[in-house]
């Protein structure tokens, strides 16, 4: 699975550091957006669909924390990573305790950046795959729904009847297109079409009119087949 590109928010208290993050997120080949104050990123957050925003502690007025609380808020499918300084464990606590990602300690490094946007990306990864198992899970469910329908064709009598509905309620439910190979024939033989559709194995027997019933054969075993059981041997017939 191709790793997903992420459009990244940054919001920095020093524009040093908001430019040194866009250069190593850009060269790592993902999509970055520079906002000056809380404003701006919300302005960017709703213009656009982002994946991740860096988010620093350090803007004034606790403007940084502020932006978190929107952020988590108003857009929970955003990863959130903050950028703090060791004398802000108090702010970073708390950041952390309303649900952002991961902390990135100043001064910034590109390593520590590129882990971030790694487990950010890890983890809508695994996201998209348990949302995948999720409908898998459903459709299997269906489908367990629909075998269950067709066990009650069981008690017909006519075993083209049963193969009919069958397919037919697979078709409806779980969208499977079925060919016409895999469909009873409905059209009967006019040298057949007296003939009971439920009859049994009794009703055949070993052929011992080769020449006089040869014609027969090729049907008998149509119509055997027709009517869901297996196919019956070239020498078996329908002659009385």
């Amino acid at each position: 699975m191709t790793p997903p590109r992420l459009r990244t928010l940054v919001v920095a208290a020093d524009p040093a550091a908001a430019n040194f993050v866009e250069r190593v997120l850009r060269d790592h080949g993902d999509e970055v957006t520079v906002a000056t104050d809380v404003p701006d990123a919300l302005a960017q957050l709703t213009k656009a669909d982002h994946q991740l925003a860096l988010v620093s502690l350090s803007l004034p007025r606790g403007d940084g924390l502020a932006l978190v609380h929107h952020i988590r808020a108003l857009h929970p499918d955003v990863d959130v990573v903050v950028m703090t300084a060791p004398s802000e464990l108090a702010d970073t606590a708390h950041a952390l305790a309303l649900g952002v990602l991961q902390s990135v300690m100043l001064p910034l490094t590109g390593d520590a950046l590129l882990v971030a946007a790694d487990r950010c990306r890890e983890r809508r990864i695994l996201v998209q795959e348990r949302r995948r198992l999720a409908a898998e899970g459903e459709l299997s469910l269906k489908r367990t729904a629909t075998y269950a329908r067709c066990a009650a064709f069981v008690a017909e009598t006519d075993p083209g009847v049963v193969g009919a509905r069958v397919l037919d309620a697979c078709v409806e439910e779980c969208g499977a297109s079925a060919g016409p190979s895999l469909r009873p024939p409905t059209w009967v033989p006019r040298t057949m079409r007296g003939w009971p559709r439920t009859a049994s194995a009794r009703a055949f027997r070993r052929c011992s009119h080769r020449t006089s019933c040869w014609s027969w054969t090729p049907h008998a075993r149509w119509w055997w087949s027709a009517s869901g059981a297996a196919r019956l041997p070239g020498t078996w017939c329908a002659w009385p």
